[in-house]
């Protein structure tokens, strides 16, 4: 099985050149999520408090992902809570256009699933090896609408799309400020 090599991220690879030809599609949202990793500014800021990784094939960049702590009001049975509890989220993942389905072949993990499972994965640790009670048991992201492929790629990952919650901001996408797809998964 051909296995992406995991790397995290740190200030002094924010000028691999790698970053600069990374490119993950043409749609705005895409678009905006390749321009995402090449922002000095936003990756320095988010570096403070966010875990980022890149994934990388024979020294090729494959794709990118990171986890943050944030806060969210989470369903229960009876519909939302009130209050906002910590959890784990994914705030930014992306795969370079080149590798979308690789690898193909019998026996092979997509890259876009070995990311996904290393993301899951560094989410638990990170609950674990926090305080009790300070982090609730759940990882979080959000998708756009359009983006059907990612979509059925969290759902076969456990993700649930999460119903709107009238009590909290809506997410939008930065670039189109459609509505994104909420989903939200044990971990």
């Amino acid at each position: 099985m051909t296995k992406l090599k995991i790397v995290k991220f740190k200030p002094e690879m924010l000028d691999d050149q790698r970053l600069q030809t990374f490119y993950c599609g043409k749609n705005p949202c895409q678009e905006f999520m390749a321009q995402w990793i090449r922002n000095r500014g936003e990756v320095t800021q988010a570096l403070r408090g966010w875990k980022i990784f890149l994934y990388e094939i024979d020294g090729k960049l494959v794709g990118y992902g990171s986890l943050n702590k944030t806060s969210m009001i989470l369903p229960t049975e009876f519909g939302y809570g009130t209050e906002q509890e910590k959890i784990i989220a994914i705030p930014t993942l992306a795969v370079d256009k080149q590798f979308w389905g690789q690898p193909k072949g019998a026996g092979e993990e997509k890259f876009s699933l070995q990311i996904m499972r290393h993301l899951i994965d560094g989410a638990k640790s990170w609950k674990e090896n926090s305080a009790a009670g300070d982090i609730q048991p759940r990882l979080a992201l959000a998708v756009h609408p359009l983006n059907k492929r990612a979509q059925l790629l969290y759902l076969d990952c456990g993700f649930k799309e999460l119903p709107p919650n009238p009590n909290d901001k809506l997410l939008k996408c930065p670039v189109t400020d459609a509505e994104l797809v909420r989903m939200l998964r044990a971990i």
